[in-house]
Parts: structure tokens; C-alpha cells; sequence
């Protein structure tokens, strides 16, 4: 890994928790919480496991609701999130 692909991946990291944040864009939680998941996939494919690691951690705030109003996305199937990040 390369130290320019490591700053991609903390990059994708970083935004994505601004996602879950709400302080990038307006969705539907579920949407927020499927954009998150997906990048989190992305970045455990790639050999980051680390970083997908972190964002599962913050994942599981969002779904605790700790970053809106709602109560978090616990209806979503919780095996969505659970996957071997290969690190």
C-alpha cells in the first residue's frame, strides 16, 4: 500500500463519518446508514481494515442515534454490518 492510497482510504474514512455526522448531505437515515455500510465494504475489499474497522465503530454510534434526532436504523437486519475485515 502506498502512503498516497493509505490518505484515500483515511479520506473515504473521514468523509464518511462527516456523512453519518449529517454535516455533508441530508438523506434518510437508512440511506446514510446504506452509504456508510457500502463504504465500509469498499474499504475492507481494498485491504483497509483498519479504516473499515473505525467506521464500523462509527456505524454503530449512528445506529445508537447519537448523530440525529431518530432513534438509529436498529430495525436494519444487523447482520448487514458484522463482516471479517481480513486484518
Amino acid at each position: 500500500m502506498t502512503q498516497k492510497n493509505v490518505e484515500w482510504a483515511n479520506e473515504l474514512l473521514s468523509y464518511s463519518i462527516r456523512v453519518l455526522q449529517g454535516k455533508e448531505f441530508r438523506a434518510n437515515p437508512k440511506t446514510l446508514f446504506q452509504y456508510a455500510l457500502d463504504n465500509k465494504r469498499v474499504l475492507a475489499d481494498a485491504g483497509y481494515w483498519w479504516q473499515a474497522r473505525t467506521l464500523d465503530y462509527w456505524i454503530h454510534r449512528f445506529q445508537r442515534g447519537e448523530f440525529t434526532d431518530h432513534n438509529g436504523v436498529e430495525k436494519l437486519d444487523r447482520s448487514l454490518v458484522t463482516f471479517d475485515y481480513g486484518g
